[in-house]
């Protein structure tokens, strides 16, 4: 990490901890950006550091400046991002329940059993 990244890194640890500066590869070369981190899932892009079209800008102090512009905006972005991801969780999980409800309900139906302790919800019938 170089002089400047280490002290552009310093700066945006002290707008928010959880901002950090990244790089990524595009077409046009290496591209910075800086991205805050929301706990156990992927780190949400908060800037990606490029000019109108499209290629990267060289780096400088200039984009700790962009984000404390946009520091309200991130975070309410933040924030939305978070909810979407819960809600996406949520919903993948009650999938999840629901197809094993059906799988369960399928088998006792083959199997001729009655087995209602392994369909949520219901209590153990021998």
């Amino acid at each position: 990490m170089s002089f400047l990244e280490r002290r552009i890194q310093q700066r945006l640890s002290a707008l928010d901890p959880n901002l950090f500066l990244d790089k990524e590869w595009t077409d046009y070369g290496m591209m910075y950006g800086v991205k805050y981190r929301m706990g156990d899932t992927e780190p949400f892009r908060v800037l990606a550091w490029r000019g109108p079209d499209r290629k990267p800008l060289p780096l400088s102090l200039d984009i700790v400046f962009t984000v404390a512009k946009q520091e309200g905006d991130i975070h309410e972005a933040v924030a939305q991002t978070a909810l979407n991801n819960s809600l996406k969780k949520q919903k993948i999980a009650q999938e999840r329940m629901d197809q094993i409800t059906e799988l369960a309900k399928e088998h006792n139906k083959e199997t001729g059993k009655l087995r209602r302790w392994f369909i949520p919800g219901t209590k153990k019938i021998d």
